[in-house]
């Protein structure tokens, strides 16, 4: 059987793209001048930026001497455009799919663009060339990895054929390859190769934590959509992580030279996530330098030139500033020092955001609880649970934010859970549904007022990561409403709960270990500031500053303005939302209770009380603390 290869891999098993035309899960599809139209603003967009890159001086654009990079046969399949023509005169595959016209086509299958009857949405479908049980089962396996992932960063899985009829339906996404861009553009503004990273790690750690490994990860399968975007694709030589033969000796060097692990090359052919860490540091250095990262040839391999223990390792020196750190890690030799999977290589990748780095970091000992949060978070909804001061709400936040990550665009909404509505029914559904509302959730809002959401508005939303902190105090109708968004898959949910408390109902449980004695967070806060956080606790768990502003002032307690912040610096507080605060735990809320004097709390409650009858409601928390972008030219903002 013939099978296509690129220059300077002889030997390796090559296989087809997936499409590159666009049709977002999460969005509605674009109109159809827009599915047609050349990606060529992807690429003004990116000279754009390099031509106003600060470091004038330092010339981005490498100068070569040969062509950038070597051309492949397969590169790059699908970068023609093509006007949608006739409808082949076929029946509908499954019954559904309408073939419209060949998008492309290799030596393992060819793929159309199609209209899927039911949705009334374009697609692509990839039909194989089942030439042998070598081709049937590596076909079997495509899409088994690719129906298996859940991430908006990888091709969208619609439906699969049988054994009688077998293709492969999938979205169709509109864009260049990264490969392309560089070969227009060369090196890339240190921001936007960065921004491709964290989301081709983001797009890993949903690979890995879902059982695969990609096996391929290179420019030409990685797509910069006209939106912005970045998409992993071509699943054609993935492999599940765990299984007979998995991780361990394969027989044969499968992938692209040029960007295999120095394990893969040595006599075990080792491949397990580490390897595709390691090809998107290879990736990023391409990326930074515009020269790629190793030059290897087939027969250096044979001799054993490129095993572990005589790799050279790679020249990082060519890379400034503080990403010459990450990429020496990513491309590290020596399996320990580097990330071993997608989420490892995500949180090194975040260590360079500031503001991601102070949520993701957490104590070491709560880290794999923090993994364990986000592989279960993606699969159901996840309760933590543990004693006092153990760190729930810490793994909570880290692990909303990896989620949030992985699954972008998305938006963490967090819920303080209120100790005085524990028995009200649905007392805390009402503030939870405003704030989905406000933040544009109509199908998890709807959710919460004991609505079905509908499909067409799920299809039109960011993802949504919920955290219910302190859930021990929510009705049941409220945590069972929270865990259907979950299980229907309009949300993320995570939970924290007390361990005399039984987590609610159709929630995976993660407990954490006890926390070591410690002295009371309390000691050695001056008086002033113990005052101050005793009224704020006598509102509640969180609360509004303005409307403690005036009684404050009345009882004669000094709230000093830059008192919030200091609070939340020493992580007593955390900012909820301009001029909303919550203490960092219901434990430490409870513990300054303790502390007021017998004869102040019919005082503090007298007014906390005028307080709730003026909002009509007890104050909960439920406010959106943070968001991330599908686009490599931004950050999270809070």
């Amino acid at each position: 059987m013939n099978h296509p290869k690129a220059q300077g891999t002889s030997g390796l098993w090559d296989v087809d793209h997936l499409p590159i035309v666009d049709a977002p899960r999460f969005f509605p599809a674009p109109p159809k001048a827009a599915l047609r139209a050349p990606s060529d603003r992807v690429v003004a967009h990116l000279v754009e930026l390099l031509s106003e890159d600060e470091d004038a001086d330092q010339p981005t654009r490498v100068a070569r001497k040969e062509p950038y990079p070597p051309p492949a046969s397969r590169d790059d399949d699908f970068e023609g455009r093509t006007e949608v023509g006739f409808q082949l005169a076929v029946p509908p595959l499954g019954g559904r799919f309408r073939l419209m016209e060949k998008l492309g086509g290799g030596g393992m299958g060819e793929v159309y663009r199609a209209l899927d009857l039911e949705t009334r949405r374009e697609v692509a479908v990839k039909m194989p060339h089942l030439h042998s049980a070598y081709a049937d089962k590596r076909f079997e396996i495509e899409v088994d990895a690719l129906a298996a992932v859940v991430s908006p960063g990888t091709v969208g899985f619609v439906a699969r054929g049988d054994s009688d009829e077998p293709f492969l339906a999938m979205e169709l996404v509109q864009g260049s390859t990264l490969l392309k861009v560089m070969e227009l553009s060369g090196a890339l503004p240190p921001a936007v190769a960065y921004g491709i990273a964290r989301r081709v790690a983001a797009c890993l750690s949903a690979v890995h934590l879902g059982g695969w490994v990609h096996r391929d990860i290179k420019p030409s399968n990685i797509v910069v959509t006209d939106d912005g975007g970045v998409r992993l694709v071509d699943f054609g030589l993935a492999r599940k992580v765990e299984g007979p033969g998995a991780g361990t000796q394969t027989g044969q060097i499968v992938g692209t030279l040029g960007y295999l692990a120095p394990e893969q090359l040595g006599s075990k052919r080792v491949v397990d996530p580490a390897t595709d860490v390691f090809a998107l540091g290879c990736v990023l250095f391409e990326a930074l330098t515009g020269e790629r990262a190793f030059r290897r040839e087939l027969s250096e391999v044979v001799v054993g030139q490129w095993r572990p223990e005589n790799h050279p390792p790679l020249p990082v020196e060519r890379v400034r500033g503080s990403m010459r750190g990450l990429v020496a890690d990513l491309t590290a030799v020596d399996t320990a020092r580097r990330p071993r999977d997608g989420l490892a290589a995500l949180l090194r990748v975040l260590s360079l955001d500031p503001e991601a780095r102070k949520v993701a970091d957490v104590e070491r000992g709560l880290a794999p609880a923090v993994r364990e949060v986000v592989q279960e978070g993606l699969a159901g909804p996840v309760a933590i649970t543990g004693g006092a001061l153990c760190g729930k709400s810490r793994v909570a936040r880290a692990a909303a934010l990896l989620l949030a990550e992985i699954m972008a665009p998305a938006v963490v909404v967090h819920v303080r859970c209120d100790p005085r509505l524990v028995g009200a029914a649905g007392g805390h559904a009402a503030p939870i549904e405003r704030t989905l509302r406000q933040g544009g959730f109509r199908a998890a809002a709807a959710t919460f007022r004991g609505e079905s959401p509908g499909l067409a508005s799920r299809v039109a939303e960011p993802s949504l990561v919920l955290v219910l902190d302190d859930a021990s105090y929510a009705d049941a109708r409220t945590a069972s409403w929270a865990a259907s968004l979950a299980r229907s898959g309009v949300a993320r949910v995570i939970a924290t709960v007390r361990p005399e408390a039984p987590a609610p109902d159709g929630f995976t449980t993660v407990p954490l270990p006890p926390a070591p004695t410690r002295p009371s967070v309390l000691e050695g806060l001056k008086s002033s500031d113990l005052r101050a956080m005793r009224l704020c606790a006598s509102y509640g768990v969180s609360f509004e500053l303005a409307a403690i502003s005036p009684v404050a002032a009345h009882v004669g307690i000094p709230l000093a303005p830059e008192l919030p912040e200091e609070l939340c610096a020493s992580g007593l507080w955390v900012r909820v939302r301009e001029g909303c605060y919550a203490f960092d735990s219901a434990t430490l809320w409870e513990e300054v209770l303790r502390t007021v004097p017998e004869q102040a709390p019919l005082e503090l409650e007298r007014h906390a009380r005028a307080y709730r009858e003026s909002l009509g409601r007890a104050p909960v928390a439920a406010s959106i603390t943070w968001r991330t972008s599908a686009s490599y030219g931004a950050t999270p903002a809070r």
